[in-house]
């Protein structure tokens, strides 16, 4: 049981909307005052809508098609930006069948380094790994907590079990002398 599936999702969304509001904000104010976009950016402006559609539609879609678009993503991802942003995203998400939240770091690790990307992405690269750090350390944090249930599960048992004992003992003792007292 996952219990970080839908408000890490929800929280994700609303995160990435956020920030695809902030590039609408940003691409308004270029066009009003007539400066130029941002230079030394070698890469496309992200789509954010694509990828908001993708962090919704990604994890509805069976194991077999989620290889097939982790396939394709990894194809893509040496040369196109967002690529590499939605895949660290399939690896990200709570709820993908093939969660590995050590590669998805690793992806928005090289993201956050790379100077070509615009100012936007690379700020939700940092939310992303900020989130999936997060998410780690409290899945970590659950699963200790299971371990820790489940050891003292088993010291329940055992003195649940030593007690039953004594209880047998017990009764035999007394079901003794009253046969020795007839």
């Amino acid at each position: 049981m996952n219990l970080f599936n839908l408000p890490s999702l929800i929280y994700l969304t609303a995160i990435l909307l956020g920030l695809s509001g902030c590039a609408q904000l940003s691409q308004d104010r270029d066009k009003g005052d007539g400066s130029a976009p941002v230079t030394g950016t070698h890469l496309a402006p992200t789509d954010y809508k694509r990828i908001l559609a993708f962090s919704q539609d990604f994890p509805k879609l069976s194991l077999e098609a989620q290889r097939k678009e982790l396939t394709r993503l990894n194809q893509t991802a040496a040369y196109n930006a967002q690529s590499k942003l939605m895949l660290a995203l399939a690896y990200g998400l709570p709820n993908s069948q093939l969660r590995d939240a050590v590669k998805a770091q690793s992806l928005l690790d090289e993201i956050a380094t790379d100077k070509r990307m615009d100012e936007d992405s690379l700020i939700l690269a940092a939310i992303m790994r900020d989130y999936i750090s997060e998410l780690s350390k409290s899945a970590q944090k659950a699963r200790d907590e299971q371990k820790r249930a489940d050891t003292a599960q088993q010291k329940l048992d055992e003195l649940q079990k030593k007690l039953d004992d004594l209880k047998n003992i017990e009764k035999t003792m007394v079901d003794r002398d009253q046969g020795v007292k007839k």
